[in-house]
């Protein structure tokens, strides 16, 4: 059964270094959602059930009801032993046995969840109540970004996996497989759901000195718009009006600027930059008669020598083993989130 969808929102690759950064909207089923988020090398926005209103999930449970990829037989183990198709018995509302098919069983046991979510709804309870109960049939919307997929991969298209998020793995192998990547240099960005994914500078706008894209917009404009439509996700609606966006950051303070409040910062884990080259070699001082080693000079603005964190840009919060530089869980990338002050309440 096709139960998962996925497409390609934005896909960047840096003309530094060659690393692609995919930014992906995927549906699927909330039943796979703990499996999903055991990757933390990806980023997630993902609807909330404390943000839908009730009788919205409650339409969605009768009418489209999430289903699994497949009903499986019982097995010992993890895996199940095939396809299934025994019939399920209930009591109907007369107090007579009824047997019904895996889907037709399915949808009851949706309809039943839905009742007991409205009643909870018609008894005065909030949506964080409510909604729990029709978890088990809900259609999850997600937008996912990375630069390291290929674990997930490794995992999750597998014969071993759920086959529910093995179809979700499939689906976004596919989208990623059918998408080109858009060329970036340092400074133009990975910007999911403003225009085309990307802002590149065209050029200087008169009267205010503001650099601005082909659209004849700032950077500004397009993470604001970007960062709005990412934590907008959690409504399962879309409005990338820039007023909209406007709101939204502030709501979720998103710029950091108010400092006693906290910055919900997730989704500001989307945008990205490629990081400046680095400067392999050192330019050394000559070594002094009365020290066993010398301490190295840099040239004026050299930037990002790998073996001194001194010198990485504002964003870079630390280097692998095999001498890539990161920001947050992405490689070769300056993620926005890292830029923005308060983005995390340390100590």
């Amino acid at each position: 059964m096709q139960v998962c969808k996925a497409r390609v929102i934005a896909k960047s690759k840096s003309a530094v270094t060659g690393k692609i950064i995919t930014t992906i909207e995927a549906e699927f089923p909330r039943i796979v959602l703990a499996e999903f988020n055991t990757h933390k090398a990806l980023n997630r926005n993902a609807s909330s059930s404390r943000a839908i209103p009730v009788p919205k999930m409650i339409e969605q449970a009768r009418t489209n009801p999430a289903f699994p990829a497949r009903f499986g037989a019982a097995n010992k183990g993890m895996q199940d032993a095939g396809e299934h198709d025994r019939p399920v018995v209930f009591w109907d509302a007369n107090g007579n046995l009824i047997e019904l098919s895996p889907e037709e069983a399915w949808r009851h046991s949706a309809n039943i969840v839905a009742d007991i979510a409205e009643a909870w709804y018609k008894a005065g309870y909030a949506k964080q109540i409510c909604n729990r109960w029709i978890e088990t049939v809900q259609m999850m919307k997600v937008v996912i970004t990375g630069t390291e997929w290929n674990n997930f991969f490794w995992l999750r298209d597998h014969g071993a996996a759920d086959p529910t998020i093995e179809q979700l793995a499939k689906v976004i192998r596919k989208a990623m497989d059918e998408t080109e990547a858009i060329e970036l240099q340092p400074g133009e960005w990975h910007v999911p759901y403003y225009n085309n994914g990307y802002w590149k500078p065209h050029k200087e706008a008169f009267g205010g000195g503001v650099i601005t894209d082909v659209f004849g917009h700032s950077l500004e404009h397009a993470l604001t718009i970007s960062s709005s439509c990412c934590a907008q996700t959690s409504f399962r609606s879309l409005d990338d009006t820039i007023e909209k966006a406007q709101g939204v950051v502030a709501k979720l303070n998103l710029r950091g600027e108010e400092p006693d409040q906290p910055v919900h910062a997730s989704p500001l884990e989307h945008q990205a930059t490629p990081i400046e080259p680095s400067e392999q070699l050192l330019q050394m001082n000559p070594m002094p008669s009365n020290f066993d080693a010398c301490a190295p000079t840099f040239k004026v603005g050299t930037i990002n020598v790998l073996s001194h964190p001194n010198t990485w840009q504002e964003g870079i919060t630390h280097m692998d083993r095999d001498g890539t530089l990161c920001s947050g869980n992405l490689k070769g990338f300056i993620q926005h989130r890292q830029l923005v002050p308060n983005h995390v309440k340390r100590g």
